[in-house]
């Protein structure tokens, strides 16, 4: 009989989802780690199965030189890419009890069955609502785990995953409707003082490594980081462009490059600053700011299309 944790990684559970939807980056699965003392899920986006191997082991070297504590029990179905010598060696070294579901037991690993459930349905709701095609499904379930993450949930008699794990209030000013539209301002060190200081774009999320936002231009398929955005959080671009796109052809992108504008801590530290005037009219078809560096965009049929060209990750 097994019971609760009562100490961060003490036990974590553990699953792998396959997309049917390739995303720009070539991602087909994810894997997640979810500690059962806070419910707090980490999620990795993976090309091959066989790469849960080496996102466990950063995982386990991050978090637990991060939180003072040692896995002791990892939970998880059979499947080949947990059951395998690379996964068998870490537990042996480090001393981890392997706890393996039943065959045909999904039931035995509960605990990531739900959570894939819950995350997907976020993210369907979020991509839906925003009008936005299936291959940003990485971008959505990245937000939708920021998202339950910080939501409270009777399971921890009404506190978050982030409070238990990291012993501290959030402050939720920062958070964003995804897929809105958004504005990103690029007045930095710019040295051509008529180029335009920002232009329309969707926001994809946060930004894990910084405190700043995740922009997409859906005309030139770039991402640019910034801290100091403007929201639209009633408009969803897609859902005009979409339209357009009925009528005209439009020179939409996937995403394939991130521009970092600043380099600031996680989002999840503090709440990010909001300008107070409203967004210039910016049209569509204005262009980022010539000092900054980019890759070639795609070419537009990749956007509907469920086989994204090949790329390096952004």
């Amino acid at each position: 009989m097994w019971h609760r944790s009562t100490t961060p990684l003490y036990l974590i559970h553990s699953d792998v989802w396959q997309s049917h939807v390739l995303s720009p980056n070539g991602f087909k699965y994810y894997v997640i780690f979810i500690d059962d003392f806070s419910r707090f899920t980490w999620l990795y986006p993976m090309r091959h199965k066989s790469e849960v191997v080496r996102h466990f082991q950063i995982f386990k070297t991050m978090f637990e030189n991060l939180l003072n504590s040692k896995i002791k029990i990892f939970q998880s179905d059979g499947g080949g890419e947990f059951d395998n010598y690379g996964m068998r060696d870490i537990f042996l070294q480090n001393g981890i009890l392997f706890r393996k579901s039943c065959p045909d037991t999904p039931e035995q690993n509960g605990v990531a069955e739900r959570k894939h459930r819950h995350l997907l349905e976020l993210a369907r709701i979020m991509l839906f609502e925003a009008k936005m095609p299936a291959i940003f499904w990485v971008d959505a379930v990245f937000t939708a785990t920021y998202i339950i993450n910080r939501l409270s949930t009777p399971n921890l008699n009404g506190a978050t995953p982030f409070e238990k794990l990291f012993h501290h209030s959030l402050d939720y000013y920062s958070m964003r409707i995804f897929g809105c539209a958004c504005f990103p301002n690029f007045n930095v060190n710019s040295s051509n003082k008529l180029s335009t200081r920002s232009t329309l774009c969707v926001f994809l999320g946060y930004a894990p490594e910084y405190k700043g936002y995740r922009c997409l231009d859906p005309l030139t398929g770039k991402i640019y980081i910034n801290r100091n955005v403007c929201f639209h959080e009633n408009h969803f671009p897609y859902s005009d462009l979409i339209s357009s796109l009925e009528k005209s052809t439009l020179p939409l992108c996937p995403p394939i490059n991130t521009v970092q504008l600043h380099e600031i801590c996680p989002p999840s530290a503090s709440p990010l600053p909001q300008p107070s005037h409203r967004p210039p009219a910016i049209r569509r078809s204005i262009t980022p700011p010539s000092d900054h560096h980019h890759q070639p965009a795609y070419t537009p049929h990749h956007l509907f299309s469920h086989q994204p060209a090949s790329t390096t990750t952004p």
